[in-house]
């Protein structure tokens, strides 16, 4: 009787438990729709992913004839794009050297879309299946292996995910205990290169039974994975988690994604978009193990942190391709590198960044810079696009003239001749050189003269070509209203001028000192002469002789943006650097 007690009480409790983990369930208000036969087929199509800028959707196919092992091949990499009209493009293998006649999917794509790590065929001596590829020259790199240390053992029939910055995989894999079965372990970059070894994340999302298919979103906190040791609907339900700190180890309390996504078959794979609009995801609901992928609009209970998406167009007299130019981003303080790619062939690039978080990135080509800024992300808490328009005008005179300035890890930007082009809230261009500029034929006092007489602020581009012009600027040296003090951010751009300095004993520089339009034009002029002064006394003291450093203050004479905003004024409280040469 006290057993039979004992076990219905026992039914009671786990009823609850599993009434309570389903009573929690996350709803949806729409319904998943089908991808459309240019992505779907006949042949199963899953683990799905989706590009940063929402453009490309990259899935697993099987079996199909043009795999590179054909119909035996368990999966090749496919992709689809989105058209000027919205539509998915018919999709198209990724061909070689990305799939080999191994299991080929994608893992995860790098923060700016151009690199890849994607499972290979598994290598025996270097005992990995996951490699990295990069997008260069229009065409995807042989892929090198991600090396994990301290590994001993194939993962036998191992999930990965990867985060947005690849620095972390958590991988989904087989436990060396009884009753064998698959939980989530993580595994950090090292400075060698490397992978560490493995380690479990613990009882904060792991059961008895499988934990698998997990993915990270672009906020890298938040992570969807399959399992059937939660309650569920289904034989895998796909349940939501966030991290809650930087060990991760510790993780909120996974909360199933519900009936409209979970069914009675398998499904997985649930991907979200860096806008965190849509979710993609895998399920034979229709017909077991015939996979197919879906979409549907997620619930803000559903939804990752939001990231932001940069995208930078720059532009040229001809429009042709600028041939050699990359991009580097670094996170601040510590500039640690998160991503380095080169221009696509239509000159442009998009990254998603993690919102609570400064960046700096530079542009460099042919061994100079073009540009370099700063984008403070640490107060926003939503999704926002920022589109940047940079017109970059090279003149061969100019480059055939002065050889590249190389700074080992931090260099000057160097742009021979540069105007920018921002918008307001009204949508209106506004046209301004970026820093004062100079003939590079000019003596030092006409070049000052020059300087005095160019308060013409919408000069055209080919007005800026006819001038000879080379400018060299770092743009986030900045100030805060009234104040003449800068931060220790940027002391950090400020080095590589210093730097510069020491290499080129020939290099002269001005300081040039900017305000916003508040107050009177006579206070901004002194106000922005103390900023210069600031900046060149630092400079001085860092050891370059005061003889080869000057400084000026120009006012609210040279906005490089409107004033109509609270961003506008602020990055027109500026410190700017004009170098000139000895002949």
């Amino acid at each position: 009787m006290k057993k039979n007690l004992f076990l219905l009480l026992s039914f009671v409790i786990i009823a609850n438990i599993a009434k309570s983990q389903l009573d929690s369930a996350i709803v949806f208000h729409s319904q998943p729709v089908i991808m459309p036969n240019s992505v779907n087929s006949i042949f199963v199509e899953a683990e799905p992913k989706i590009s940063p800028d929402g453009q490309t959707l990259y899935f697993g196919r099987k079996n199909n004839k043009k795999n590179i092992g054909g119909r035996k091949d368990d999966s090749d990499i496919w992709f689809s794009t989105l058209d000027s009209t919205g539509n998915w493009t018919k999709a198209q293998n990724i061909g070689l050297p990305v799939n080999d006649k191994g299991y080929n999917t994608i893992v995860g794509i790098r923060n700016d879309g151009n690199a890849l790590v994607i499972t290979r065929e598994y290598n025996e001596e270097l005992k990995t299946e996951l490699f990295i590829t990069y997008f260069k020259n229009g065409n995807w790199t042989e892929p090198y292996p991600i090396i994990f240390q301290d590994v001993d053992k194939q993962f036998d029939d191992s999930y990965y995910t990867i985060s947005s910055d690849f620095d972390v995989i958590l991988i989904s894999m087989n436990t060396e205990i009884e009753p064998i079965h698959q939980e989530l372990f993580v595994s950090f970059l090292q400075d060698n290169g490397q992978w560490s070894k493995p380690k479990n994340v613990g009882t904060s999302l792991n059961t008895p039974k499988n934990e698998i298919l997990p993915v990270l979103a672009r906020d890298d906190k938040t992570m969807y994975f399959s399992s059937d040791g939660y309650q569920g609907y289904g034989d895998m339900d796909i349940f939501v988690t966030q991290r809650l700190d930087d060990t991760w180890m510790n993780w909120t309390k996974p909360r199933n994604l519900g009936i409209v996504i979970n069914t009675i078959g398998y499904d997985g794979d649930f991907i979200v978009d860096a806008a965190g609009k849509y979710a993609y995801y895998s399920s034979d609901k229709e017909m077991p193990n015939d996979f197919d992928i879906y979409q549907i609009e997620i619930p803000q209970a559903a939804k990752p942190k939001p990231v932001v998406l940069l995208q930078v167009n720059i532009h040229n007299q001809t429009d042709k391709p600028l041939v050699n130019t990359k991009i580097d981003f670094f996170t601040l303080p510590k500039k640690r590198l998160i991503a380095s790619t080169e221009l696509s062939a239509n000159n442009q690039f998009s990254i998603s960044l993690k919102v609570g978080v400064k960046y700096y990135y530079e542009i460099i080509n042919k061994g100079f810079r073009i540009k370099s800024d700063t984008i403070d992300l640490s107060k926003n808490d939503e999704y926002t696009e920022i589109q940047q328009e940079i017109v970059y005008v090279e003149m061969d005179k100019v480059e055939e003239s002065i050889e590249p300035i190389n700074v080992e890890n931090d260099s000057v930007m160097v742009v021979f001749e540069s105007e920018y082009v921002a918008k307001d809230n009204t949508n209106q261009q506004f046209k301004s050189d970026s820093i004062a500029q100079f003939d590079l034929d000019a003596t030092e006092t006409e070049q000052t003269d020059d300087i005095e007489d160019d308060s013409d602020q919408s000069e055209s581009i080919n007005d800026v070509r006819k001038r000879n012009l080379q400018i060299i600027s770092i743009s986030n040296v900045s100030f805060n209203f009234g104040k003449s003090n800068f931060s220790d951010e940027a002391k950090n751009s400020i080095s590589n001028i210093i730097q510069v300095m020491n290499e080129h004993p020939s290099y002269f520089l001005v300081v040039e000192g900017h305000t916003d339009n508040v107050g009177s034009e006579k206070k901004n002029l002194e106000i922005s002469i103390k900023r210069a002064k600031v900046v060149a006394d630092y400079i001085i003291r860092k050891g370059i002789d005061k003889s080869r450093v000057s400084y000026e203050g120009y006012g609210e004479m040279r906005p490089i943006t409107y004033n109509s905003s609270e961003e506008g004024k602020a990055t027109n409280r500026r410190v700017d650097f004009r170098i000139t040469r000895k002949y």
